[in-house]
């Protein structure tokens, strides 16, 4: 037959059987995440991280590049993320070496893109056969876009790689192969050590499901793997099994911070409050009683709360519960996925799916379109002040803290204000007697020239472009 022929129901018969299964969600976000894709490198953690990567594959040992660890003589952090950093750096060395170019950054950070879009097949996965395609689809797309998921798929955090090892050993689980499941999860505790927490609540999940005592030998032995690749990773450092022979900074902090100012920075502060930076997780508690009362998902939904719950009262009580540079509290990702997902029971609500969508995709862009630490990268880097309002003549920085408990000058506002700046509509000037009684306005606490500094579009292929106008040269204006 000859192809001007086909029907318009053969041409897009292929879409159709693509988006008819589960994998069709992988390769559609795949191609989201990919449009938005920043391709640099982002966090100091994962500086450190990658360096170690660099050490053990062509410096021959553990010991880090000082000018990129501030000093630091060895990485402090598992193991887990430098070893599938490593892939990257090899394809990216064989490339430079060969063709003359370097691709490390680009090539490292497609790693939390594609993690991104595995995360959302997994929950297809799950979904698809209770709920159905329709539900399925409306779901990720829910948790793909409204949820603080799609910022993480451009910077270069471990928490989001913990959360899809974690669900791929619950599915792993319910399947009903608990050693290779605890394997699985396992692996979280080699990304990192609080990880092992998760995996403890997917045994005790699993033996609330099955009732067989006798799989507790099984999974135990499942993470025997993990224990010994986390204590080799102590040796090749610093020469003892124990993490606790580490003897740099960090050895100083722990879980000491008021519990009660912990919980409230991370459920309600306006610069760091989960809900804030996640509308859809609103209908993901909203939506939890019917899940726990569906018989196919009953347990399942004790378990996402329990993650959550965990979470929340472990880093409460860490003396860096915002998490630092980050977008919101990176430290609940793993959790807060895991309690949207009864958005599904929530979908024939349209009034209330609706706007929350709308409210959480907007967020989400804040941090999207401009480059998610940006914000945070300003605070640091400039260390603007305010005048104390109501007549006080005393001066306040505008730090992290004014950033979690200010309204004003939290991420929210900062990257509403970047993103007016990069669209050339930035706010006007405020008068005397309101910055008088309700304090300087955050574009006036930072002179405009930063603001226009740090105002770009955060995506590799406008990089390349702006590279290209300039010649070859480039601007690199990422952090």
């Amino acid at each position: 037959m000859p192809i001007h022929s086909e029907t318009p129901e053969t041409l897009t018969s292929p879409l159709r059987r693509l988006l008819s299964r589960p994998a069709g969600v992988f390769w559609v976000f795949l191609a989201i995440y990919l449009s938005t894709w920043a391709g640099h490198y982002t966090s100091g953690d994962g500086a450190v991280k990658v360096d170690w990567a660099r050490g053990l594959l062509f410096r021959g040992g553990s010991r880090l590049d000082p000018a990129i660890s501030g000093g630091e003589e060895f990485s402090f952090y598992s193991i887990g993320h430098t070893v599938l950093a490593m892939p990257a750096l090899v394809v990216s060395h064989l490339t430079r070496k060969f063709a003359g170019f370097s691709c490390e950054a680009a090539l490292y950070t497609l790693l939390f893109v594609a993690n991104g879009a595995l995360l959302l097949y997994l929950v297809a996965r799950y979904l698809w056969p209770i709920y159905g395609p329709r539900r399925s689809w409306l779901s990720v797309l829910v948790l793909g876009l409204g949820t603080t998921w799609w910022p993480y798929t451009k910077v270069d955090f471990t928490e989001p790689l913990v959360a899809t090892v974690i669900f791929a050993a619950f599915l792993l689980l319910r399947a009903g192969r608990p050693f290779l499941g605890m394997l699985v999860a396992g692996l979280g505790w080699t990304l990192r050590p609080e990880a092992i927490l998760f995996a403890g609540l997917l045994g005790l999940w699993h033996l609330m499901r099955t009732r067989r005592l006798d799989q507790v030998v099984v999974m135990g032995l499942a993470l025997i793997p993990s224990a010994a690749i986390n204590l080799y990773a102590n040796w090749i450092r610093w020469g003892s099994w124990s993490s606790s022979a580490y003897p740099g900074g960090y050895s100083q902090t722990g879980f000491d911070y008021p519990a009660l100012a912990g919980f409230y920075g991370l459920i309600f502060s306006p610069g760091k409050g989960l809900f804030w930076f996640s509308p859809p997780l609103l209908l993901g508690f909203l939506g939890w009683n019917r899940m726990r009362n569906r018989e196919a998902t009953r347990l399942d939904a004790w378990f996402f709360a329990a993650v959550l719950g965990l979470s929340v009262a472990l880093y409460s009580r860490w003396w860096d519960w915002g998490s630092d540079d980050a977008w919101g509290v990176r430290f609940l990702i793993p959790g807060v996925m895991l309690m949207t997902l009864p958005v599904v029971e929530m979908l024939d609500r349209r009034l209330w799916v609706g706007p929350v969508l709308a409210i959480g995709v907007a967020v989400q862009l804040l941090a999207v379109l401009v480059a998610p630490l940006e914000y945070v990268v300003m605070l640091h880097e400039i260390q603007p002040e305010r005048p104390g309002v109501f007549g006080n003549d005393g001066r306040k920085t505008v730090d992290l803290e004014e950033m979690w408990y200010h309204p004003r000058y939290g991420q929210l506002p900062g990257h509403w204000t970047l993103l007016r700046v990069m669209l050339g509509i930035p706010p006007g000037p405020r008068t005397e007697r309101q910055n008088r009684m309700t304090g300087l306005s955050l574009y006036e606490c930072i002179p405009p020239d930063a603001w226009r500094r740090h105002a770009f579009p955060d995506f590799i292929w406008w990089r390349l472009v702006e590279k290209a106008r300039a010649g070859g040269q480039g601007t690199n204006p990422s952090p």
